[in-house]
């Protein structure tokens, strides 16, 4: 019997979208997946708090996943909801303690 082989090609009907880069401040319902960078100030359980400067987002965490420690500064990586106010539903989340954050909103306000 042949061995069958499988050719997704265009055919492939999932396509993740993109995210894009946002601040809280930007972040609002028609946004589907997005990245934000800021400091958490807030845990609680599968739960925290990411502040980066320009207001405060709750981030919801995959039950087996721990959620980073207050203090830490962190890229969220997440399908953005809007029910009950915005909050991003975490895909991933980086650890970003050697990024300078002035200098990169220097260079974003460039872009």
């Amino acid at each position: 019997m042949p061995e069958q082989t499988e050719d997704y090609g265009e055919s492939f009907a999932y396509k993740r979208v993109p995210m894009r880069e946002r601040t809280v401040a930007e972040l609002n319902g028609n946004d589907i997946r997005a990245a934000v960078i800021g400091t958490v100030v807030d845990v609680n359980g599968e739960r925290f708090v990411v502040d980066d400067g320009t207001g405060t987002v709750e981030v919801l965490m995959p039950a087996e996943a721990k959620a980073p420690a207050a203090g830490t500064l962190v890229r969220v990586i997440g399908r953005v909801r809007a029910e009950e106010g915005v909050h991003i539903e975490a895909e991933a989340v980086q650890q970003m303690a050697g990024l300078d954050v002035n200098l990169y909103k220097s260079l974003k306000r460039l872009l």
